[in-house]
Order: C-alpha cells, then structure tokens, then sequence
C-alpha cells in the first residue's frame, strides 16, 4: 500500500486531457491502418 500523495487538480485534469489526447491519436491510427 503506497502513502497516499495529495496531488493538485490542475495536473490530474492536464494529465487527464493528454492521455485522452494520444488515445485518440492512437484510435485514429489504428482505424487508418486498418480501414
């Protein structure tokens, strides 16, 4: 069990946005080299 780490929300939120960002690149490549 890992110490519990209070991080701000502005980073979660950030990060949160470019991991939504690359899954959609990701998504977006994946339909090209398929279709």
């Amino acid at each position: 069990m890992f110490t519990y780490i209070t991080i701000p929300a502005d980073f979660v939120s950030s990060t949160l946005a470019y991991v939504g960002t690359v899954f959609t690149d990701l998504n977006l490549l994946i339909v090209l080299i398929i279709g």
